[in-house]
């Protein structure tokens, strides 16, 4: 409940449900027809890694399938409409092995979810086949816990926390949906989003009673591509 009480403080979100809410209103009173859809599905994602962020890691993990659900979205014209999704993303996995020439390991998961709002420009090609390409924004967002230190040696003792920096940036999408019948369709999509949002390390260091503080902060990826499986319902 905690998780959604704060996915439904993100500006992205509350702008998305007022889009929503105000274009349904506005097309009911201009043009007295819209259509209602909903959905979800699996994406395949990948990302540009950052370079100064993982050069210095052994393993950096990041690719993988991610459940794209829910998919809302309102199609005002038989060409435009108006979509909000959110994501549930493949979590990075990051390791780094002796570190400063020691024997001490470190690693920690970061969980990645997305969430966005995209204007769709809908291009009907047969009765049943339309192409589709969309623009909008959207919010990768990071959540990281503790970083995991292993091999410490006895007398040497490390702490840490991982705090979130999540911004909002530009995406693209391109591709095409199959409408099996009136009510039900499929669709294949490939979508570049561009990525702002960082992690902030702190750790904490303890040897023979003296302690060490040590920060960072930057991003971890630039940018995510997908390709994604989606079936739709229209009401």
């Amino acid at each position: 409940m905690k998780e959604l009480i704060n996915l439904l403080k993100t500006p992205i979100i509350t702008i998305g449900v007022f889009g929503l809410m105000v274009t349904s209103e506005a097309v009911s009173a201009s043009l007295g027809d819209f259509k209602f859809y909903a959905g979800g599905g699996l994406d395949y994602n990948t990302y540009k890694k950052d370079k100064e962020f993982a050069e210095d890691l052994n393993e950096f993990k990041t690719k993988g399938m991610g459940l794209l659900a829910p998919i809302v979205g309102i199609k005002f014209h038989e060409n435009f409409g108006l979509e909000l999704g959110y994501s549930f993303n493949n979590k990075f996995k990051m390791k780094q092995n002796n570190i400063e020439n020691t024997s001490i390991n470190a690693q920690f998961n970061v969980k990645v979810r997305n969430v966005y709002l995209d204007f769709i420009g809908f291009i009907p090609v047969r009765d049943q086949f339309e192409l589709i390409a969309g623009a909008g924004l959207g919010r990768l967002m990071f959540k990281g816990d503790h970083i995991n230190f292993t091999n410490v040696p006895a007398g040497i003792s490390f702490s840490s926390s991982i705090k979130n920096k999540n911004k909002t940036s530009w995406r693209i999408k391109l591709g095409a949906q199959y409408n099996i019948t009136n009510n039900l369709g499929i669709r294949a999509l490939a979508t570049y989003q561009n990525v702002k949002s960082k992690l902030n390390a702190t750790i904490n260091v303890n040897a023979a009673g003296l302690n060490h503080t040590e920060t960072d902060s930057g991003k971890i990826v630039k940018n995510m591509k997908s390709i994604g499986l989606t079936a739709i319902y229209t009401f």
